[in-house]
């Protein structure tokens, strides 16, 4: 009867649905949990709806007791192993007036701390004080501490009505309860949940769906789940609470501080029956790696759901194969999203894809790179159900920074391709999204976790976590290690570009007392990830240069000219993989990149251990035949190279210029009055792609030019003046780095955008009238 339940809850607060469900259906199970703390085989207790609400009363006369009955809302920190107390203290807390804040066991301290600040928070809700994470934050900090009552006591004893009659018309505001971000991209933030949300949330439950379409409430609903994913979390509050008390499931749950895995998931199996399965996509990715695992839960399960993060689809197809995969997706702003699937959808084929319902107002907003970011429109249609609005009232657009992709044949599903703060940016201004090449090497069964970095760096380095049984120790073991998994990180290297590839050289090892940080959704937390590990990936970079540095090795006869061509072309192969390179082939125009330039150059400094080679001279030089000679005039003249190399720098510069200038001599000027407070004979140019690789130098010419009186810079980065000055230093030091604001403007623009460029209106309307000259070199 989840319809019916739905209905009757829209204009009612949890407290009120919870001790209505105890009146009139009191023996229909809220949901089982283990008799023992340490074994299954003791058996399993059945908590019924009576039980539950007697229980919120318990903790509710308890907190009352201990600290006064409140009615401010204020948050009542709660951190405990995994148990029924959890969604029984949710609710109990809104009696009593205050609202938990449920804090993660896999928060740092630090995190958990910064998150009590940050809520003004001084009340702690646990349930022992031996539990590790509790006894690491009182620690830290002085917290008034109520330990609740024993399980047993609080279901089996009797409690006197905790009376509640709040109504959703006088609390929409006020607080029920606080969640917090994962803080997979830095510190966590808390999430306030009001009344209002809350009944949003109830209401999209209660959403149909359109003709041949199903639900996804409706495929969980009237069955049994195992919960493998924490009540405290977002997800489990959903499935813990929501889908329990709305869509009429019983919620099955494993032993309190057990970590969730696949042979835990069948071991519950054994000892009780279900329909269905939630959990992280973590475990899902274990249990796809283990066949027998696999068997065994498939024989006993119809479906199972995966929640918290995207599952890669190199372990779904797996589970898929074998049984029916579906998502549930969400986020602490968003709440769960309603979303539905066609009678006749493959799950098999599809598993990864999603449809949401019309009636919420979620679109999809085109990106560059055929991606799509998930964004919520306020309208007076959707409005009842678009919880964002509760927690953002001034917005009227919403952007989760959840990109997706549609599906190649149905209109109108999705499937999550990652997030746009996952993207990496290389000091070139090339972009990956790292998550494909993530999954796929985490397929070896000796990589537990693995994170590629390189922002604002010209390669990609990557971070692995070994499984404990293959942690290397030695250099030695650590060379066979990588050794006996290059071929899964060749696989991964073909699906991403050249740029993004990883060598052997780049590739670093977490210490074994430091893992991985992740959320407790089981993701991987990138920032946290980078900070903790950001002196290993400094030095990694530093070794790297410090191998390919100029005086390595010495190669004999190196004066001769043949000598020199094939050293050339042999570091040119090296840098490229191509299968071979004429001898007048332009570099360029045969596809070389950035990151094979400076390749190039390492490999060439090696070789002729000529310090003064730089990415400017393969740009000057850009044949092997031009390159050799230019390299044997610095080995055979013993002159200053890079006064030479400036010479023809300036006068290719000088060419460029001039060619431009030519131009601007040849415009027809109006005779009347200068428009602007420029004479005429000063130009203001438009140049695109400044930091580029010869972007800079007609940057650099036309500062030098005294005709030129402004330039404005326009680049896709969103802070390309400072990007010019690091690059500028890599790439010549006889290149300016410091840029006047009177001389030079940097702007952020998108050249794909119909108007203005994607500019502010204004300062478009300021360039339109104000440029004489413009170079397009993006």
């Amino acid at each position: 009867m989840p319809n019916s339940r739905t209905d009757a809850a829209k204009r009612s607060l949890l407290p009120t649905i919870i001790d209505q469900l105890a009146r009139d259906e009191p023996n229909s199970l809220w949901g089982e949990y283990p008799r023992s703390r340490t074994t299954l085989s003791d058996g399993y207790e059945e908590l019924t709806y009576k039980q539950f609400a007697n229980a919120v009363n318990g903790v509710a006369h308890q907190i009352e007791k201990q600290l006064g009955r409140r009615d401010t809302r204020e948050p009542l920190a709660y951190l405990a192993a995994n148990d029924p107390r959890c969604s029984i203290a949710l609710i109990a807390a809104m009696k009593v007036g205050c609202n938990l804040f449920l804090l993660s066991e896999r928060n740092s301290i630090a995190a958990n701390l910064k998150l009590l600040e940050d809520t003004g928070c001084s009340v702690l809700l646990m349930t022992d004080q031996t539990f590790a994470p509790v006894q690491s934050l009182l620690s830290q900090t002085t917290l008034e501490v109520v330990e609740l009552l024993p399980l047993r006591h609080l279901l089996h004893e009797q409690h006197s009505d905790y009376v509640f009659t709040n109504q959703l018309a006088d609390m929409r505001t006020e607080t029920a309860f606080t969640v917090h971000t994962s803080g997979s991209t830095g510190f966590p933030k808390p999430v306030r949940i009001s009344y209002e949300y809350m009944s949003r949330m109830i209401q999209n439950m209660g959403l149909e769906a359109p003709p041949r379409h199903e639900m996804f409430s409706n495929i969980t609903g009237n069955n049994r789940n195992i919960l493998l994913l924490p009540l405290g979390h977002n997800a489990g509050i959903y499935f813990g609470v929501l889908n329990a008390f709305f869509n009429n499931t019983t919620v099955i749950l494993p032993m309190p501080g057990v970590p969730p895995n696949g042979e835990l998931l069948l071991e519950m199996l054994r000892y009780r029956q279900a329909d269905w399965a939630a959990m992280a996509p973590l475990t899902l990715e274990e249990i796809s790696k283990n066949a027998t695992l696999l068997n065994g839960i498939s024989k006993r399960l119809k479906m199972v759901v995966y929640s918290g993060g995207s599952l890669p689809k190199v372990f779904g197809d797996v589970i898929a194969s074998k049984i029916k995969l579906t998502t549930q997706i969400g986020s602490s702003e968003c709440g769960p999203i309603p979303t539905m699937y066609r009678n006749d959808y493959d799950f098999e084929r599809d598993w990864n894809y999603l449809q949401i319902n019309p009636s919420v107002g979620a679109k999809f907003d085109p990106l560059p790179g055929d991606v799509f970011e998930l964004i919520w429109e306020r309208s007076l249609e959707c409005e009842p159900f678009q919880t964002v609005f509760t927690i953002y009232p001034d917005l009227d657009v919403y952007r989760t920074k959840d990109l997706f992709t549609p599906h190649p044949e149905l209109p109108d599903v999705w499937t999550h391709a990652s997030r746009s703060d996952d993207i990496i940016v290389f000091l070139n201004g090339e972009k990956v999204n790292p998550i494909g090449f993530e999954s796929s090497i985490c397929r070896h069964p000796n990589i537990s976790a693995a994170l590629m970095f390189g922002y604002q760096r010209f390669e990609a380095g990557l971070l692995i976590q070994p499984s404990d049984s293959a942690y290397p120790q030695t250099t030695v073991e650590k060379a066979r290690f990588i050794r006996d998994i290059w071929p899964i990180i060749e696989q991964a290297n073909s699906i991403v570009p050249a740029y993004a590839q990883i060598s052997p050289s780049h590739i670093c090892f977490t210490e074994p007392d430091s893992p991985i940080p992740r959320t407790l959704k089981g993701s991987i937390r990138r920032s946290a990830t980078l900070e903790q590990y950001a002196t290993k990936i400094y030095q990694m970079y530093a070794d790297v240069e410090q191998m390919w540095a100029p005086g390595t090795y010495h190669s004999q006869g190196i004066k001769a000219m043949e000598a020199i061509e094939n050293v050339t072309k042999r570091a040119v192969l090296q840098a490229t993989k191509w299968t071979d390179v004429e001898a007048n082939d332009n570099f360029f125009e045969r596809g070389m990149d950035s990151l094979q330039v400076l390749k190039l150059v390492r490999n060439l400094r090696v070789e002729t251990s000529i310090r003064t080679i730089q990415p400017s001279t393969i740009y000057l030089y850009p044949t092997v035949t031009a390159l050799a000679l230019d390299l044997k005039k610095l080995v055979t003249e013993d002159s200053n190279p890079e006064s030479n190399q400036k010479g023809e720098q300036l006068s290719i510069m000088s060419g460029t210029l001039k060619k431009y200038m030519d131009k601007i001599d040849q415009l027809q000027f109006d005779t009347g009055a200068p428009t602007t407070a420029y004479e005429m004979n000063k130009q203001v140019v438009l140049l695109t792609g400044s930091t580029g690789s010869i972007g800079s130098y007609i940057l650099k010419a036309l500062l030098q030019e005294d005709r030129v009186s402004h330039i404005y810079c326009l680049n896709r980065s969103a802070d390309s003046s400072t990007l010019q000055k690091e690059r500028n230093k890599f790439l010549d030091s006889s290149l300016p780095i410091d840029f006047s604001k009177d001389k030079v403007t940097f702007l952020s623009a998108d050249l794909s955008a119909s108007t203005s460029l994607g500019l502010p209106k204004d300062v478009y309307n300021t360039i339109a009238e104000r440029i004489t000259l413009v170079i397009h070199n993006a």
